[in-house]
This record gives C-alpha cells, sequence and structure tokens, in this order.
C-alpha cells in the first residue's frame, strides 16, 4: 500500500511557514522608545491600535551579549 500523506508534507509545511511572518508582525515594535539599561526595570504600556485595549509589560535586563540585551 502506497503512502499517500508523504507528497503533501512539504505543502503544509510550506502552508505553516507562509502564515508565520504575518502572527511575528504582530509583535509590538519598542524601537526608538527601547533604551535599556542593564540591572534597571523598565516599564511600557502598549495600546492596541484597533480595540484600544492597554497592556501594561514590564522588563529588566540583567545582562548585554554583543548587540543582544538578557531580560
Amino acid at each position: 500500500m502506497r503512502c499517500v500523506w508523504k507528497p503533501l508534507l512539504p505543502v503544509v509545511a510550506l502552508l505553516f511557514f507562509v502564515g508565520f511572518p504575518a502572527r511575528a508582525a504582530e509583535v509590538p515594535r519598542l524601537f526608538g522608545t527601547f533604551q535599556p539599561e542593564v540591572g534597571v526595570w523598565s516599564e511600557y504600556r502598549v495600546v492596541e491600535k484597533d480595540s484600544g485595549k492597554t497592556t501594561r509589560m514590564r522588563m529588566a535586563i540583567v545582562g548585554r551579549e554583543g548587540d543582544g540585551w538578557w531580560y
């Protein structure tokens, strides 16, 4: 008996990865506002454009490695 699903696997994988960038675009952008300092807490208020829902986000920077930050 032939395995019918094997030829469909690349198509399913392609559909999964095509939708991924759209979900990644929903992440709030903090560029320009995000000025981290190691050892300091920061608090940001994020407002959704569509619904006006407000979310408070707190983060602490615990280290830096190259151009990246550990939080």
